[in-house]
């Protein structure tokens, strides 16, 4: 058996099994450098799913983005409200 066969099947096996980088890495390192956790509280899904909600139209280009979260604001303030007051108890 030759050896450079044998070295060349390792090495393909090799590049087989270790997939290349993400395409966009550089990007996805980029901003890790900066990046900081999203700050949550205690009804925090909550909140999110109204504001979700409100954005839709708003990504469909159906509604102004100003206007959708205005609409939505006293919902998540009154979550927020709330979450204070407990905190205090």
């Amino acid at each position: 058996m030759d050896v450079r066969n044998v070295e060349k099947s390792i090495q393909g096996l090799k590049d087989f099994f270790v997939p290349p980088p993400p395409k966009n890495q550089q990007y996805f390192l980029t901003v890790n450098r900066t990046a900081r956790p999203t700050e949550t509280f205690e009804r925090w899904n909550e909140a999110l799913q109204l504001i979700n909600k409100a954005l839709e139209p708003v990504w469909q280009g159906k509604a102004d983005l100003k206007a959708a979260l205005d609409g939505v604001a006293p919902q998540v303030q009154k979550i927020l409200d709330e979450v204070q007051a407990a905190r205090k108890r």
